[in-house]
């Protein structure tokens, strides 16, 4: 009965929301958040924005930076990944933040971990209006996950990005 009741709060606690304020993005998909006067580290769930050394990396940190730094951040936590960050779905002025991410072309449906077909929309959406990363089409586009798996060699390359 003890280890059901242990089980029964671990999940409760997974799924649990919390409340904080948005103090630093570390890139377009991980943000630390002021919860209670400590930092708390948090991993965007369905997206993969590009790395900060990548093509469109860096003003993606910015204009998310411009949406989460000093405002109110709402998330639900659904677990923790290999490096310790919680995962978490985030909303933002009661919009979610994902959405708003793929909506302006800041970052990439992730398929292998994404839980919301509508994202799929909306990054069709911003490739045809070539919005954010995709300002110069898809083809010239290199996703977050290729990027980090590349040596030097094929990242030069496979992702340049627009030139």
């Amino acid at each position: 009965l003890s280890l059901f009741l242990l089980v029964l709060i671990s999940q409760i606690n997974a799924y649990s929301q919390m409340q904080g304020r948005g103090i630093r993005v570390k890139d377009g998909d991980t943000y630390i958040v002021n919860v209670k006067n400590k930092p708390v580290t948090i991993r965007l769930n369905n997206v993969d924005a590009p790395e900060m050394n990548q093509a469109w990396g860096i003003k993606s940190a910015k204009n998310i930076s411009n949406v989460i730094l000093g405002k109110s951040v709402v998330y639900t936590v659904t677990g923790t990944d290999r490096y310790g960050r919680i995962l978490a779905n985030v909303e933002i002025n009661g919009k979610a933040l994902d959405e708003q991410l793929v909506e302006n072309g800041w970052a990439w449906v992730y398929n292998q971990y994404n839980s919301k077909p509508q994202l799929l929309t909306l990054q069709r959406d911003a490739i045809n209006a070539q919005k954010g990363l995709w300002y110069c089409g898809a083809n010239k586009v290199c996703p977050p996950w290729l990027f980090r798996g590349y040596n030097k060699l094929n990242r030069a390359k496979y992702c340049r990005g627009c030139k």
